[in-house]
């Protein structure tokens, strides 16, 4: 076939390689399935995908990308980027087979010819294409079948994307969204303020502590050893576990020269000391037994970390004396937000009542106490997606404020962490119709680009879901 290049003429073209990751094809773990004795890495409904397969398909894959970039790029691809996009291939390739999508020769010998460095001058460097085939243990008629998959693959994607329309509502609501600005005035009710006029009596504080003391039971919580190892020494530790069979932590620790760690007692939903939470990590540490060495466990995308189990503490509920501390806090922040409560229900009811136009007037119906707990301040302008001082950023609230009218009291209270809000929205600065006009077809290409690598994301969810696509594991 490349036969044909010597009677052709050959343009430059220089072809983008485009990767697109998934995050439900994130497969952690998956070099543990490299080192296993299984023949089978997984399956995509009823086909069986090899090991040798897969490895096939990672090595056209790596081929494909040099050609395309270069080996610097190759070198900025992790062996765990490569073998999540391998899977993608192998999947998506299924997919354009059912499609009926298919490359032709010309399509096969135009795409050879985009490939960077296979490009020399305008002609095709034949040579240089077929030493690296060599070198790489690749047969060219493979690799060719291969790249007609790929050809196949960008078909469908296009075929996804093109599906994907814009309509004009649609864009002016992302240029309204970026550039319109709102000011408010608001009052917070300060929860904290609240809290320091209080002082409850140790009878209060025990009758609070009897009927919520599931409240204040402690989970069972673990502790671990623990040894971190980065990928690049999965094959090495693979390759100890089969020929050890029974392994412990210290073993390993040893063959490999790393130093131990140990946490403190952690419950299952409590971060670990200098790893975080990790949720198959928590959960793992509680499946163990004492004394029980774990499989290595994904900690990162370029580590593994294998914990023991060294101590458990089961649940227990403690005395009054011994959280009296922890009844205290959770009894002001009760009877505080029970408070902070009542008077938002009171000003929402006289504001739907109009009874008056502004916030000031508004709090001058409460009592003087009363009073004293509410802060009445007023925002510089700021655009749907900001952060706002207090109040942080708040998707409900910021939604509320852009649908009420200008001059109006939203007649609904906001419980967020430093107390209730009542807003009222003062002023808008409303997008400038010209401007749009002018930027109408810039907005409508950002936002065609961003709801076509959604439906391709959401593609290759479902792709993934209808296959029942999985990965083996370790055994």
């Amino acid at each position: 076939m490349l036969r044909k290049l010597r009677q052709k003429d050959i343009k430059k073209i220089m072809w983008a390689l485009v990767i697109v990751i998934v995050p439900a094809f994130a497969l952690w773990g998956i070099s543990s399935v490299m080192q296993s004795r299984s023949r089978y890495i997984g399956t995509i409904g009823k086909h069986k995908i090899s090991v040798s397969t897969f490895r096939n398909y990672e090595k056209y894959f790596q081929m494909l990308m040099f050609f395309t970039a270069g080996s610097d790029f190759l070198r900025k691809v992790s062996n765990q980027e490569l073998m999540t996009l391998t899977w993608q291939q192998i999947l998506l390739t299924q997919a354009a087979k059912k499609e009926n999508l298919k490359a032709s020769d010309e399509e096969l010998l135009k795409k050879l010819r985009s490939l960077a460095l296979l490009n020399h001058q305008g002609h095709f460097n034949q040579q240089f294409y077929l030493s690296r085939l060599r070198a790489a243990g690749i047969v060219p008629s493979r690799f060719e079948s291969f790249l007609k998959d790929t050809i196949a693959v960008e078909k469908l994607i296009k075929k996804v994307r093109s599906a994907v329309k814009v309509t004009d509502k649609e864009v002016f609501k992302l240029y309204r969204e970026e550039n319109e600005k709102a000011k408010i005035s608001y009052l917070l009710i300060d929860y904290n303020k609240i809290a320091q006029t209080l002082n409850p009596q140790e009878k209060e504080l025990r009758a609070y502590f009897q009927k919520h003391k599931d409240n204040f039971r402690v989970p069972p919580k673990v502790k671990i050893n623990y040894i971190i190892l980065p990928n690049s020494q999965l094959a090495s530790l693979y390759k100890f576990i089969r020929k050890s069979r029974k392994y412990s932590l210290e073993q390993i620790a040893k063959a490999f020269a790393l130093k131990i760690e140990s946490s403190d007692y952690f419950s299952l939903s409590e971060p670990i000391k200098n790893l975080g939470w990790v949720k198959k990590i928590n959960e793992a540490a509680f499946s163990l037994t004492d004394n029980q060495t774990s499989k290595p466990l994904a900690l990162a995308a370029d580590k593994v970390v294998i914990i023991k189990r060294v101590g458990r503490q089961e649940a227990y509920l403690p005395t009054f004396k011994g959280s009296e501390a922890k009844v205290k806090k959770a009894y002001l922040e009760n009877i505080s937000h029970q408070q902070a409560e009542e008077i938002a229900r009171e000003l929402i009811k006289i504001a739907k009542q109009e009874k008056a136009g502004t916030l000031e007037k508004l709090l001058k119906h409460l009592p003087t106490k009363q009073q004293k707990f509410i802060t009445l301040k007023t925002s510089p302008y700021f655009g749907h997606y900001s952060y706002l001082e207090d109040i942080g950023l708040n998707k409900d609230l910021l939604e509320a404020i852009f649908h009420t009218r200008r001059g109006e009291i939203i007649k609904r209270y906001f419980s967020l962490s430093r107390g209730i809000f009542i807003v009222k929205v003062e002023d808008f600065v409303s997008v400038d119709k010209k401007k749009f006009s002018q930027d109408k077809e810039k907005y409508r290409q950002r936002l065609l680009n961003f709801k076509q690598k959604l439906a391709l994301q959401d593609y290759l969810a479902n792709l993934y879901k209808n296959s029942r696509f999985f990965v083996s594991t370790l055994p």
